[in-house]
């Protein structure tokens, strides 16, 4: 009995010390291991566990033990204490408890700094205090080992609202670089000016503190022209409203006198209006032609403010018209009459008034009277009192048989002048006596009839001049165009001449008229290109560029300078039309004061 009891004293002592050599294993460590400490290091300490068995098994053999200690001690019964220091060395070695200690490398703390490169920022020594910042931050920041991160914003994203300065925007499109663990700080370093302040600091999605350095001045003043409501088409003629109204930024603000604000259009000034700043104003503008128009509105500069460029704001309005008024005036039917009334009656909107003599007033036949006419034309009402109503007036075929009066002539002379336009389509009876140019359109018409037709098969051709022009410079030529058969000869021609035709004689000329333009076919058989004949030709886009023409629109225009900015980018390209043989040298005047010259290809 008592050598069992020997044997189970002496298992339950060699289970114990199993059971604590099991539970410590990764407490044992030799003085030689230990490593000295690189300076920039932190050495941290702790106590993990790694169980060998799942945990709630562990917890059931604990409580097991638990159970058996408690009902041991309860009944006396002798070694309680010593397997209760087993159980619990066991339970230990099952947890199998690790010290853990952790070599780390200290990491810097990272900051953004936001730099602001828009326009405002060169106003006065805004350039100056933003570099001065810049550089006394840096030096700072990397004084303390902080790693800097910098982006630079110049304008708002191309097409965005206001094209403003977007400072966060900026901000954001960086912080994605940044693991926003190691994230400090954020500064900016700004004048102020910005348009995309977002309502809560929280959506950024960085809790850090966000610092503002403001360059500039205190008590400084700008006053700037808004543009509250503008409409991007306008009818010619008619008028469009547009409404904006002055702001007066800064703690100095200006006057309560009314302010003069001017309004000009492509460059012309308008009218101008009294208004009081911070009030919304309106005004209405009559678009002049088809096509972009520049509005301008302008307020003088203010004694002392920071920035004159914002007093004036420019917006562009496309012309559109609201019918297309044509009065065709006809010596005799015929196809091209067919022709140009098809293309006239394209758009419903258009109106066409076609006067077409059907006889000669010397033609003698047995038609009674009656049967001739039912109602009295309004000659007086077309020609003199109406004849600015019409934006357009064509002759076709027309040999002045007595058939319009030299007032009627006369009267379109003066439209034509005061800025009206004419179109001449002429074969044979363009170089008879009752010619249209031996009436008191004469001084109007841009080639001189000499007596004669010229017969025989050619093909139009695009002169240098027209290769340049507008109206005749993009006309496609994928296939060969179709023959003409008959022209008018024609001499000392003036304007510009476009086309060519037989003997490289003048086939199509345009011209201006002090306000008015002229256009001159020296055939009748444009009809045969809108045929197919011979493989027809570029009838319906010769006839609309020529309207266009015509109508003053701004895109045929033989000199024009046109700039647009890219909504994708933000490029601005410049585009010179010109009709001599080398471009002008073109400056561009930047809103913060600079100067760029734009070479052309």
């Amino acid at each position: 009995m008592k050598l069992r009891e020997k044997f189970a004293k002496a298992a339950t002592t060699a289970a114990l010390f199993a059971g604590v050599a099991l539970s410590m294993p990764a407490f044992a460590q030799s003085p030689g291991d230990a490593q000295p400490v690189p300076a920039g290091q932190n050495i941290i300490s702790a106590i993990s566990i790694d169980p060998v068995v799942p945990v709630p098994v562990i917890i059931v053999l604990g409580g097991v033990f638990a159970l058996a200690a408690g009902i041991g001690f309860a009944k006396r019964t002798p070694g309680t204490a010593m397997r209760s220091v087993v159980s619990t060395a066991a339970v230990i070695a099952l947890l199998n408890p690790l010290y853990i200690q952790e070599q780390r490398d200290q990491v810097a703390t990272e900051v953004l700094i936001v730099v602001d490169r828009s326009a405002s920022q060169n106003l006065g020594a805004r350039a100056q205090d933003t570099e001065k910042a810049y550089a006394a931050l840096t030096q700072d920041l990397k004084a303390k080992g902080i790693t800097i991160h910098t982006v630079e914003t110049v304008t708002g994203k191309p097409g965005a609202p206001g094209d403003g300065t977007e400072l966060f925007a900026t901000m954001n499109e960086e912080l994605a670089n940044i693991p926003r663990d190691r994230l400090g700080a954020i500064y900016m370093i700004t004048d102020g000016q910005v348009h995309d302040v977002p309502d809560d600091l929280k959506t950024l999605g960085a809790d850090v503190p966000v610092h503002g350095l403001i360059t500039g001045r205190q008590n400084e003043f700008d006053r700037r022209v808004v543009l509250d409501r503008v409409s991007p088409y306008g009818v010619v003629n008619e008028d469009t409203p547009i409404a904006f109204h002055i702001a007066d930024d800064g703690t100095a603000k200006g006057s309560t006198a009314p302010v003069k604000v001017t309004i000009s259009i492509d460059g012309k000034e308008e009218a101008f209006k009294y208004v009081t700043a911070g009030e919304m104003a309106e005004v209405k503008v009559k678009i002049p032609h088809v096509g972009t128009n520049v509005v301008e509105i302008k307020t003088d500069a203010v004694a002392g403010e920071t920035f004159t460029a914002n007093n004036t704001v420019a917006s562009e309005i496309r012309g559109k018209r609201k019918a297309l008024n044509v009065l065709l005036v006809s010596g005799a039917p015929n196809s091209g009459l067919r022709m140009l009334r098809e293309m006239f009656k394209s758009d419903p909107d258009n109106t066409l008034i076609n006067f077409t003599s059907i006889r000669n007033l010397e033609t003698m036949d047995e038609t009674p009277e009656e049967l001739m006419m039912s109602t009295s034309l309004p000659m007086d009402d077309l020609f003199l009192r109406n004849i600015d109503r019409f934006d357009v007036i064509v002759f076709d075929h027309f040999s002045n048989d007595d058939i319009l009066p030299d007032p009627y002539f006369a009267n379109i002379a003066e439209y034509v002048k005061k800025g009206g336009s004419l179109l001449v389509l002429g074969g044979k009876e363009y170089t008879g006596p009752n010619s249209v140019y031996n009436t008191f359109l004469k001084p109007l018409l841009p080639v001189v009839p000499d007596g004669n037709m010229t017969e025989g098969a050619f093909v139009p051709k695009v002169t240098t001049q027209g290769e340049k022009h507008p109206v005749t410079r993009d006309l496609p030529v994928a296939t060969p165009w179709g023959h003409w058969y008959s022209m008018a000869a024609g001499k000392e021609p003036t304007g510009d001449v476009v086309m060519e035709g037989a003997q490289k004689k003048p086939l199509m000329v345009l011209d201006r008229k002090d306000k008015g333009r002229v256009t001159m076919i020296m055939s009748d058989q444009l009809w045969l290109w809108a045929a197919g004949h011979d493989g027809g030709g570029p009838a319906a886009e010769l006839l609309r560029n020529t309207s266009r023409w015509l109508m003053h629109n701004p895109v045929m225009e033989e000199e024009a300078l046109r700039m647009r900015m890219s909504k994708e980018d933000g490029q601005l390209t410049v585009e010179q039309q010109t009709m001599a043989d080398q471009s002008a040298p073109v400056t561009i005047h930047t809103p913060s004061g600079k100067s760029l010259a734009a070479n052309f290809t």
